[in-house]
């Protein structure tokens, strides 16, 4: 469909209406208004979107024994989610380097139980190594992670959210969820803070959501653990 054709249609059925400058003109102001998306209906046992959050929780190093300006130490904040469900797994990491990546999928597909057909990422450094809209170069060691647990992965557009939102919805809703209840407490270690966050996260598959009324975790074993 062009706009010259939605003219002439116009123009044939109202004679008398709007001259083509203003059927153009009223066209590109409604057009900056509209925003067009398309519900994604994701199949059971099929997606684990993972991403890191923009922000991340702090840990105290104290190798040196004493408190002194500098010495937080800020923590990768890893999301991985299903599709169908919305169950998450959540783990801080030390760094987010390609083996820290890695591991936390690691740990993710332990917590799930199952391993998805398909991990859908961002495209970070250690995911990708070269974008490429067709076929995107996938770093060495993710590669070799997905060889061995017999599964693809499927790097999202460049700058695209739309193409992963169960993970941006969930990364929003952890912040809130775990960081609010995490803010005042003090962590020395990557290992404290991990299980204070793994603790907040049951709590959080447990809990009911608004929209359908059942848990993440009744979710998934409904929608994805059936197909393995």
């Amino acid at each position: 469909m062009t706009l010259e054709l939605l003219w002439k249609e116009y123009a044939q059925d109202n004679p008398e209406g709007l001259s083509r400058s203003s059927f153009y003109r009223h066209y590109q102001k409604y057009r900056k208004g509209l925003s067009i998306s398309m519900k994604v209906i994701h199949k059971g046992g099929e997606k684990v979107f993972v991403d890191y959050s923009g922000d991340g929780l702090r840990y105290f190093n104290r190798e040196e024994g004493k408190w002194e300006e500098g010495k937080w130490e800020e923590a990768g904040f890893f999301v991985g989610s299903w599709g169908a469900s919305s169950h998450t797994y959540a783990e801080c990491t030390a760094s987010r380097s390609g083996q820290d990546w890695v591991k936390s999928h690691i740990r993710a597909v332990e917590y799930f139980g199952c391993v998805p057909k398909a991990f859908v990422p961002d495209n970070l450094k250690s995911t990708v190594t070269k974008a490429n809209f067709y076929e995107p170069e996938i770093n060495a060691l993710y590669g070799k992670f997905a060889q061995h647990y017999d599964t693809v992965i499927l790097p999202a557009r460049v700058r695209k959210p739309r193409d992963k939102p169960v993970v941006e919805s969930n990364i929003l809703h952890l912040q809130r969820f775990i960081f609010g209840r995490l803010r005042n407490h003090t962590f020395f270690n990557l290992a404290e803070l991990n299980q204070a966050v793994w603790e907040a996260l049951e709590l959080y598959n447990d809990r009911p959501m608004q929209q359908y009324k059942k848990s993440r975790k009744e979710r998934f074993k409904l929608l994805d653990k059936p197909y393995f």
